[in-house]
């Protein structure tokens, strides 16, 4: 199947909340360039099988909070990415996890700690 047909947009985390298996799956937080983003597409339609969640970060911020400027409007070239298929994961992870001129800045064990990041 093509990437077009696995990759899916989520503006809101709480959309990833409706999406089943995605929640419970790591997600990875990448700092990815627009420059950037077309290799990588590549890079995605060459290595995996499964589908593939991108998750800009935007939250609802909490009434009252301040900061929230970079909750509903993240950087740009920061975005959480996750793999439906273990072996995506697997394969992302080596390719970019700890390398140094990788594109992983962390990984969460899940959406959950990834959302509470966001409300940092």
């Amino acid at each position: 199947m093509d990437l077009k047909d696995r990759i899916r947009y989520c503006f809101h985390f709480d959309e990833l909340t409706w999406i089943p298996g995605v929640i419970e799956s790591p997600f990875f937080y990448l700092q990815l360039p627009y420059s950037n983003r077309m290799k990588f597409m590549d890079w995605l339609s060459n290595n995996t099988i499964g589908d593939v969640y991108v998750w800009s970060g935007v939250i609802s911020p909490n009434p009252g909070s301040t900061g929230w400027g970079s909750k509903i409007c993240p950087h740009e070239e920061n975005t959480f990415i996750v793999f439906t298929n273990e072996s995506d994961q697997t394969r992302f992870s080596l390719e970019f996890v700890g390398n140094p001129d990788g594109i992983c800045k962390e990984v969460f064990k899940n959406g959950m700690s990834a959302y509470y990041f966001r409300t940092r």
